[in-house]
Formats: structure tokens, C-alpha cells, sequence
């Protein structure tokens, strides 16, 4: 049984909040199913990119650091080495922001399209990349597509 299956079931649920549960949970499912890839080994911060999600649905305003903090205060142990740089070796292929224009003007230069490269560590959100400013410099999981096999 998922989760969603487990929430859709409580009888202390209302009617109306339990279908609207499930709803996001499906829709946020789809949602990260793409990045699934990236999160292996990094569920807490799948877990709460979909918390932050829901959170930004119902209070554009919102800031992680808030989400964050109010998980904090209800289950301190969730947060623990939330986003910790750790090490994590990837293959990784540039897929690029997505933006339009032909010469990117987010200013990542050191990246071709299509090209391949190698993680150095992995924090849930970003990748420090093999010989990009000495493995110093981050970048973040969007820009690349990671394809199990290769790493």
C-alpha cells in the first residue's frame, strides 16, 4: 500500500481534506518522478522538496528556510543533515537550463550540451562537478540528466 493509499484510508480524515490529500500527493508524485534519479540516496530531500512544494501551492510567499524551521520544531530528526554535502560520484549529462536563447545567459559556460560529466559530491539539491572551479563551484541537479548504468 503507498502513502497515498495510507492517507486515503484514515478514517480521521475528512471527505473532502483526504481527497484533496491525495490529489497533491499524486500531483507531486508525477511531479519529482523526473528527478527521481537524482534523489537515490538522498530521500529526505525528495521528501522535502515535495513538502516545500505543497507549502509554495498554498503560500507562494513562503521560504524554505520557514518550511524548514517549522519541520524543525515537529520532528527536529527529519532536518539532521538535511542538504549535507556528501560524497557521491555521478555521471552526469549537461542538459542545459531550457532556456531559449541560443548562447545561455545564466553564465555556465565550463558546460556543453550533451556533454558528460562526473560529481564529486551531492547535497540533495546540488553537485560539485569534476574540474568546475577546481570542485569548488556547485551547480544545480537541473541542468543535468543523470542515467542509471553509466556511474
Amino acid at each position: 500500500m503507498d502513502s497515498c493509499s495510507k492517507t486515503c484510508s484514515s478514517s480521521t480524515i475528512k471527505t473532502g481534506y483526504r481527497a484533496l490529500v491525495c490529489e497533491a500527493h499524486i500531483f507531486l508524485e508525477k511531479e519529482f518522478d523526473m528527478y527521481d534519479k537524482h534523489y537515490e540516496g538522498f530521500e529526505k530531500e525528495r521528501r522535502f522538496s515535495m513538502i516545500l512544494g505543497q507549502a509554495l501551492r498554498d503560500c507562494p510567499v513562503l521560504k524554505a528556510r520557514t518550511v524548514r524551521r517549522i519541520i524543525a520544531h515537529v520532528a527536529p530528526e527529519f532536518t539532521e543533515g538535511l542538504y549535507e554535502i556528501r560524497p557521491c560520484i555521478r555521471k552526469l549529462t549537461y542538459i542545459g537550463c531550457g532556456c531559449a536563447e541560443p548562447a545561455c545567459p545564466h553564465g555556465h559556460d565550463f558546460f556543453k550540451m550533451g556533454e558528460i560529466y562526473e560529481s564529486i559530491d551531492f547535497n540533495g539539491g546540488t553537485y560539485s562537478i569534476t574540474g568546475y572551479g577546481d570542485g569548488t563551484k556547485r551547480i544545480g541537479s537541473a541542468y543535468f540528466e543523470r542515467k542509471r548504468g553509466y556511474d
